[in-house]
């Protein structure tokens, strides 16, 4: 007998209908909807706060904020110590850009140029699309939220036109970069991070007429376009209602005031619903609606097979979304402001303090604030007014002020000396950098999330130039010593199996006033040569117009490497004043050691060896003379400096070795006069 088999692809099941389908993406968005709707309750407050709306109410059934009536004599102070506090945790995390590289697969010279041609389009995509500034939008959310999103895509409208054979123009399109707020992305409710994620749904408003225009949808897709702005995009309309310390909100139908967001233009509601690759769908799948119009159904554009979304945020244990720092702080930023506004409620009643007088001892209204006033008390009063003593405040409502800073500090790692105040007894500039370090190994987890962040941004930026730039692209970039560097890229020129690495603890905040001092002593120290390493020292020391003191270094060791291949011709070359001697001489030694330079005539070598003394005999007599400037002759003669130490200085030997009067004990010795050029 015949063994029949079940269909185990397919097998009796109902086809999917586009009906089902908008049907499934729907259902499970309003699930994850539902979900979050706590969530984005305390985001949309801890956005309200940061902004210094902190006196506002919820409403939960129209999600939004509203200012209730406040009685006569009652204050709202609002002390925002949170809006520094986030500033500050953004400046720490965007100081310093993460250092990346591309690992090459192999050791072979074709992969290594492949590798290096992969930096360069990192390069220029970074500066092109204005990542660093879209790394500090995101930090922001980060710090209110807890979590933000990068969205790198292919924007087919974007680029230049071009013209095809027929002579129609299109564009050529470009790699785009978006940070996404997590009010807009809905993720699957099993999964801790995108990567663990079945699918992945964004919902944003946007205004129908582009949806219209970027879909090139047809007369009878726009009419069944449904004009709604639903729970997806809430938070956008609601944002009208923060204006900081001073709301300046419409009236509220409970007596308060609260925020409005009009526009006389449709919206609707655009729903991206993403889904890996699986056995149904093997190259994943990308569906898309506008007002619950089916406008894409296809497999992820996208060839390297992710989501196209690069989550960075604080960690957190077993769930998706973390708890933000603002969030922690806003209780207890209500009560700073609570306790704050008590005590200047006793102040101005202790300022305008209330009165006993005698019924029809006065006339209605003749005591009032003026300065200096004057009461008459009719006769039959059997007592003269007097006002009502105010007792002081206890010390403690005081010291639950400091307590409340003291918490805030606490929750942000930002303690005394990260907010540029020196604890009092504390000198030692070692002992200040010390206690900077032990806040700011607090952001470790964070730095570590935005570096991770970058791998995966760069990752699939290199993927989509593969896939997309079909015809050259031009990638400029400014190298180093300001030289430009012009690259034709092409999608087939990428490997596609590359690596891009963030250097660890690049991303790291440090303090620029402790480095610089550590370098200082190491060249003190004789580790570092302030003459052969200053280009390296310079841009250690990060000191401002460091390219400019860069390249007009380089143009001396340009011009000496032109003098090198001169001479080796024969031809004598003299050493001008305005020249920097010992960049010169740095250089010809460099070529002085060389195997070209061995191999030369003896009568080539004397015209280098003479120039390379007359270098010397220069920069000599220019220490002398600063010496006999600085060197009062009635106190201290000048001493004469040796002709050998001073070849040996200026033959580059290491710093140790040099004079002490050339060993730089300031920053300004070490940038030089070029510095105020």
């Amino acid at each position: 007998m015949p063994l029949h088999l079940p269909k185990i692809l397919g097998g009796g099941k109902k086809k999917e209908t586009p009906e089902d389908l908008r049907a499934c993406v729907y259902r499970r968005l309003e699930e994850v909807q539902r979900s979050k709707r706590e969530l984005e309750r305390v985001w949309f407050l801890s956005l309200a706060f940061k902004e210094g709306s902190q006196w506002s109410s919820y409403d939960a059934a129209g999600r939004y904020l509203y200012l209730k009536p406040l009685d006569a004599g009652r204050v709202r102070l609002t002390a925002n110590r949170l809006h520094s506090h986030i500033m500050t945790f953004i400046a720490k995390l965007t100081k310093n850009s993460p250092a990346w590289f591309v690992v090459p697969a192999s050791s072979e010279p074709d992969d290594e140029d492949a590798a290096k041609l992969a930096e360069y389009l990192f390069e220029y995509l970074w500066q092109e699309l204005r990542i660093k500034r879209k790394t500090v939008e995101a930090t922001d959310w980060v710090a209110t939220c807890g979590k933000a999103f990068f969205h790198p895509y292919w924007d087919a409208r974007a680029g230049d036109p071009i013209a095809d054979e027929d002579g129609n123009v299109t564009a050529e399109g470009n790699i785009a970069v978006e940070v996404v707020s997590p009010f807009e992305i809905y993720p699957d409710p099993l999964a801790t991070s995108i990567a663990d994620c079945r699918w992945l749904i964004r919902a944003r408003t946007v205004y129908k007429c582009w949806v219209v225009d970027a879909y090139d949808m047809t007369e009878d897709q726009t009419a069944k376009i449904e004009e709604d702005v639903d729970a997806s995009s809430w938070y956008r309309r609601s944002l009208g209602s923060i204006q900081g310390p001073v709301n300046r909100m419409a009236p509220d139908p409970q007596g308060g005031t609260s925020g409005t967001w009009e526009t006389s233009e449709d919206l609707v509601t655009l729903v991206e619903y993403f889904e890996k690759k699986s056995a149904k769908h093997p190259f994943g799948r990308y569906v898309v609606y506008g007002g619950k119009v089916e406008l894409k159904n296809e497999a992820l554009p996208f060839e390297h097979g992710e989501m196209p979304f690069v989550e960075f945020g604080l960690p957190a244990v077993g769930k998706f979304w973390p708890v933000s720092p603002t969030e922690m702080s806003v209780p207890i930023q209500k009560e700073l402001n609570r306790t704050r506004s008590q005590m200047l409620e006793n102040q101005n009643m202790s300022a305008n303090p209330k009165w006993i007088v005698e019924k029809d001892s006065l006339d209605d209204e003749v005591i009032t604030s003026r300065v200096g006033e004057v009461l008459q008390v009719k006769r039959s009063a059997s007592r003269e007014p007097h006002p009502v003593g105010m007792p002081g405040l206890p010390a403690y409502v005081s010291e639950n002020v400091a307590l409340a800073i003291a918490d805030l500090q606490e929750i942000w790692g930002q303690h005394e000396v990260t907010r540029a105040t020196v604890p009092s007894g504390l000198r030692s500039g070692r002992a200040i950098a010390f206690l900077i370090e032990q806040d700011d190994t607090r952001l470790g987890p964070v730095v570590h999330a935005l570096e991770s962040a970058m791998e995966e941004l760069g990752k699939q930026l290199l993927a989509l130039a593969r896939q997309f730039y079909k015809e050259p692209r031009l990638v400029r970039i400014v190298g180093k010593d300001k030289e430009m560097i012009v690259r034709s890229v092409r999608g087939t020129d990428i490997a596609d199996n590359l690596t891009v690495r963030v250097q660890s603890g690049s991303a790291f905040p440090y303090s620029r006033a402790a480095k610089q001092d550590e370098i200082m002593e190491l060249i003190q120290g004789g580790v570092f040569n302030p003459i052969q390493d200053r280009e390296h020292i310079l841009r250690a020391l990060d000191v401002g117009q460091v390219d400019a003191l860069v390249y007009r270094s380089q143009q001396d060791r340009n011009n000496a490497r032109w003098e090198n291949d001169l001479m080796a011709q024969g031809k004598v070359q003299v050493p001008a004043d305005f020249d920097d001697h010992a960049v010169h001489i740095d250089e010809h030694n460099v070529y002085r050691k060389s195997p070209d330079y061995r191999e030369l005539p003896v009568n080539l070598r004397d015209i280098f060896d003479q120039h390379v003394s007359d270098h010397q005999q220069y920069a000599l007599g220019q220490i002398q003379a600063t010496q006999a400037i600085q060197t009062p002759p009635a106190t201290q003669p000048p001493q004469a400096m040796p002709t050998m130490g001073m070849s040996d200085a200026m033959g580059m030997e290491p710093a140790s070795s040099l004079p002490e009067t050339m060993v730089p004990e300031t920053i300004q010795e070490v940038i030089g006069p070029d510095a105020n050029a």
